[in-house]
């Protein structure tokens, strides 16, 4: 066995074997709502995006979970506070809601807060989705912000370490965002030469991943 960061013992779940991941959006903002672009402004839910959360609560209602992940943004903590609170009030046992900052959106620099239908915005993103499409990933937002390769790079670590968390048949729910999750399933997809049309991510939908403990392999389900 090895040991824990706090000094505990690990029985090492990550040795072999698969862990089953099911990434969850957020509910709705009222950025969202306004059609703005967030990146990593904190917005909170409104109303709707609360409703939202506790409808995909009573959806996942029998689902397992031994591993309860967030992205610490407010959006996303709130709803798997949501999710936790409607498993424990339906009787279920729940893991701890741990965040991680490394499942936040991708940060939008200078595009933060503005309308997504903005001749300045469209324009702006058309350019660089362009640019990694034909291979420059590490194009990053301009005013600070990132680029695809360091959303892609800081989302796996989340998830090789959620994986591992869940271990071995474990099941980890992992509450995040819209660019984070169709960014990974992009890449896993570029990865397999697969072609498939990208279903929209909208609020409190959830993709379902099987991870490879043994090779840190992620597909789709």
């Amino acid at each position: 066995k090895k040991q824990k960061g706090n000094g505990e013992e690990d029985d090492s779940k990550g040795n072999g074997g698969h862990a089953m991941l099911y990434l969850c959006r957020h509910g709705e903002t009222y950025w969202n709502a306004e059609a703005r672009i967030q990146g990593q402004t904190d917005t909170e839910l409104n109303d709707k995006g609360i409703h939202q959360a506790k409808l995909l609560a009573q959806a996942m209602e029998k689902w397992p979970c031994t591993a309860l992940i967030s992205s610490d943004l407010k959006r996303a903590y709130n709803t798997a506070e949501i999710l936790r609170e409607g498993w424990v009030k339906a009787g279920r046992e729940v893991p701890k809601l741990i965040p991680d900052k490394r499942l936040r959106e991708i940060h939008a620099g200078d595009l933060q807060g503005k309308l997504t239908h903005s001749k300045e915005v469209e324009g702006l993103r058309k350019g660089l989705y362009r640019r990694w499409k034909c291979g420059e990933e590490d194009a990053k937002y301009p005013g600070g912000g990132e680029s695809l390769l360091d959303l892609v790079t800081r989302a796996y670590k989340a998830l090789d370490d959620a994986a591992i968390r869940a271990g071995n048949g474990g099941h980890a729910v992992v509450v995040c965002h819209g660019g984070l999750m169709r960014s990974v399933v992009t890449d896993i997809l570029r990865k397999e030469r697969r072609k498939m049309p990208m279903p929209p991510a909208t609020n409190c939908c959830v993709c379902t991943f099987r991870y490879d403990l043994s090779t840190k392999k992620i597909t789709i389900v």
